[in-house]
């Protein structure tokens, strides 16, 4: 198995947080010291203190650049361990090849470590000081800028060492913060190890199991300086939080940048971090929260540093990243947009955890609950069987190499809950079972129906939780459900297998329970629709569909619209609707049109109100000129009339300016709100919006009266064709409104006296008896002059 790389940063920000010096103690020191910094010169030998202060170690400065940076520029001296590098006789991981000559080998390691210095004054330090902030000087410092020791940190996998071993995992690297002070070696520097790590990138095992790959040495580069910089802010951040964004950093940097022999440092999207592995092998609970975080309840045992939080740390804060913003720009490079500065902002804060992010989501119109829920839903969006990770597939050139495992077995390691996500068959022998999620955890849970008949479930819980759904359409996982509530019924087709995403978005523990509702019976045929265009602009609901108790009942529905249609269930809690192609021997799940924009991903209103009654989304996505076969199954012990109503569909997740709203030049929503069709979209414009008296009188008189005759039904057919772009264009003019109010005075009077017929008639007779007169009324003078 691979070493599992861990820098012990947690340990060592713990340990130094205990140790620190006031800062009066830290204030009077600093005034001692010169307030000029070392600056050495190539071939410098000097001792520093290592393996977190337990020994030191001589080495040699081999490289100095000067990297040009948002804070000005910085100094980079990379050391390098003396008795490494000068060794004559051996090839070490400091050299590309294998040598037969002292000189080939000093030589190789000294164009290796030019190719290093390079890369980091042209790339790295720009890039991460971009990303994450400046590297403040440290007054008196040892050494000028930054410093990079490269040696053979102690850990089971180097030479046998004073006080052996520092920790149980691989050492990668460290930052530690007692480096910055007196008493540790007073400058700002990174521990990097030599071994087992592979900075040249030697193909051969030299005395390990196997070389680690080149890129790995790397990528723990990017995780260290992330932490020096971090840490000039905060020295007590949360550790999934710090080493989170410690491991985006490697996504930050390295996404598309290559060796100079052409080798990727970064293969991404196909590629990631090594820890990410650790993670897909097993990913029972989230693990992005630590026990550190401020008001998180339970699974504080578990909460702990781990390769497996660092794994998850990669993907939710590189998710983040580009939700602020920042996305994978022209000819493949990343363009941060405001995503750099939203991340600096949120490593500069001082306080811990969630509260540091907030305020930067705030500004931004976002919310950690509502990104932590939609993170969990993209870790499976439109995956296979075996799940690759499809959010940070940016771009599709290349082979996904990261593959989510759902179907881990029960193996418990010291960090993990035992619960693997196994699948449970849904019968009549299905125990209740319940899960306990922790504080902003989700966990996956898979459940097939029995064999004999359809099932359906319940999923209960003391607080709200979020819920996703899955069914498996020709071997990928489509989403056929979404839900924020404490109760989720959905039912299961014989013989299915259902995937659902459990959400807890609070830092409240939470424990849900399964139960089985029932078998479902065949609960008959509905008749038949056929929904055309002017139908579904004019709105109104379909036929009611009578729905026997714990029972499924068919429909053949024929979508002849040229639009992607979804209908609209006003007793969602109780019955269910899915589809499947005509004629088909399935009940094939529903799935919806995702943006392929990564960036673009809110999960639209789950609901909207027609009159008083809300209705909400069923997910369909019934494409035009498509027949199917629609199910309702009514999972309530009580019989049913079910009113579904037409609209057009539109992606599920979808970004309009920060608003969880429905998208497309058309609302979504065809009904009028006072009842019958759709809404009247110039009035609304015009007047009060879609509940002025003005708009429902129109809205009357279009149901009552032309769409009661072919012409009528014609004419309201071309104005919900054209009317919606009009009806933009006078929101947005003071002066077309005021028009537009002039042009359909006439219309409403007409409207109005047609809805009054008694009023009608008392105006015709004044008219009439104004004309002509009646007895016991004056006559009109004539015209004629009259003549004395």
């Amino acid at each position: 198995m691979r070493p599992r790389a861990i820098c012990p940063n947690a340990r060592i920000q713990s340990n130094f947080l205990a140790n620190r010096l006031a800062d009066s103690t830290l204030k009077s020191l600093d005034s001692i010291q010169s307030i000029s910094n070392a600056i050495f010169t190539v071939g410098t030998a000097k001792s520093f203190r290592v393996d977190e202060g337990t020994r030191n170690h001589d080495f040699v400065l081999r490289y100095q650049g000067t990297a040009s940076t948002i804070g000005g520029n910085l100094v980079v001296n990379l050391w390098v361990q003396k008795v490494k590098y000068e060794d004559q006789f051996n090839d070490n991981y400091l050299n590309t090849t294998t040598h037969t000559s002292s000189f080939g080998r000093i030589s190789d390691r000294d164009t290796m470590l030019q190719e290093m210095g390079d890369l980091m004054v042209q790339d790295i330090v720009p890039s991460t000081v971009s990303a994450f902030g400046v590297i403040r000087p440290i007054t008196g410092a040892t050494s000028e800028g930054l410093n990079v020791l490269i040696y053979d940190i102690c850990s089971p996998f180097g030479d046998i060492c004073e006080g052996g071993a520092i920790s149980g995992n691989y050492v990668g690297g460290y930052f530690d913060p007692e480096d910055k002070v007196p008493g540790g070696n007073r400058m700002n520097v990174i521990h990097m190890d030599l071994y087992p790590s592979n900075p040249g990138g030697a193909p051969l095992p030299l005395g390990f199991e196997s070389p680690l790959p080149r890129k790995d040495f790397y990528h723990v580069l990017a995780h260290e300086l992330q932490h020096l910089i971090h840490s000039q802010f905060d020295d007590h951040e949360t550790i999934w939080m710090n080493e989170g964004i410690s491991q985006f950093a490697i996504y930050r940097v390295f996404h598309g940048k290559k060796f100079q022999n052409g080798n990727p440092i970064l293969n991404s999207p196909s590629d990631a971090p090594s820890q990410v592995e650790f993670w897909l092998q097993d990913p029972t609970y989230s693990l992005l929260m630590t026990g550190d975080e401020p008001g998180v309840q339970g699974g504080f045992s578990q909460r702990t540093d781990s390769a497996e939080i660092r794994g998850l740390g990669y993907l939710f804060f590189t998710y983040l990243w580009e939700a602020l913003g920042g996305k994978v720009g022209i000819g493949g490079g990343l363009d941060p947009g405001g995503a750099d500065q939203a991340f600096r902002s949120m490593v500069a804060s001082t306080s811990r955890g969630i509260a540091s992010l907030e305020p930067t989501l705030n500004q931004n119109a976002k919310s950690f609950k509502d990104l932590f829920s939609r993170f969990a839903f993209g870790l499976i969006e439109e995956t296979s069987s075996i799940a690759p990770f499809e959010f940070f597939d940016y771009h599709s050139d290349g082979f996904r190499q990261a593959f989510l495992n759902l179907n881990s077995s029960s193996e418990v390691r010291t960090n993990l809950k035992p619960n693997a996500p196994i699948t449970r068959t849904v019968d009549t022998n299905f125990t209740p079972i319940s899960f306990q999620l922790s504080g902003y955890e989700f966990m996956f849970q898979q459940f097939t129906g029995a064999a004999s008949s359809s099932s359906s479930l319940e999923l209960t819980s003391s607080r709200e939780f979020d819920i996703y759904t899955f069914s498996n359409e020709s071997g990928n996982w489509k989403l056929t459900g979404f839900s924020q509530s404490s109760n989720y019924r959905f039912w299961i087709s014989r013989s299915e297998t259902i995937l659902t995403i459990l959400v807890n978005p609070a830092l409240e523990t939470t424990t849900i329970q399964a139960s089985f509702l029932g078998s479902l019976t065949n609960g008959g045929t509905a008749p038949a629709e056929d929904l055309n265009d002017t139908e579904l602009n004019l709105g109104g609901t379909l036929s009611s569909i009578s729905l026997g108790a714990q029972s499924i009942t068919s429909q053949r529905f024929i979508n002849s619209t040229s639009f992607i249609v979804d209908l609209l269930n006003d007793s969602s809690s109780e019955v269910d609707i899915r589809k499947c192609l005509a004629n088909q021997t399935c009940v094939q799940a529903s799935h919806q049109s995702i943006s392929s924009d990564p960036v673009a991903r809110r999960i639209r209103s789950k609901s909207v109100t027609i009159g008083a009654t809300n209705y909400f989304y069923s997910y369909l996505q019934l494409q035009p000129g498509q027949s199917y076969d629609l199910f309702y199954a009514n999972h309530s012990n009580k019989s049913l009339s079910l009113s579904p109503v037409p609209t057009r569909a539109s992606d599920l997740f979808t970004d309009v300016s920060g608003e969880t709203t429905p998208t497309g030049s058309v609302p979504v929503v065809f009904a009028s709100r006072a009842g019958g069709g759709g809404g009247c979209f110039l009035a609304s414009a015009a007047f009060l919006g879609p509940d002025g008296p003005e708009v429902k009188l129109l809205s009357r008189f279009r149901d009552q009266f032309l769409l009661t005759h072919p012409i009528g039904r014609a004419f309201v057919g071309a104005y919900y064709t054209y009317s919606p772009q009009v009806a933009q264009k006078i929101q947005e003019s003071r002066s077309l409104r005021g028009l537009t109010q002039v042009l359909l005075l006439p219309l409403l009077v007409v409207a109005y006296v047609l809805e009054n017929p008694l009023l009608s008639v008392i105006l015709i007779l004044s008219l009439l008896l104004i004309r002509f007169g009646g007895p016991g009324m004056p006559r009109p003078l004539s015209n004629k002059r009259r003549t004395m």
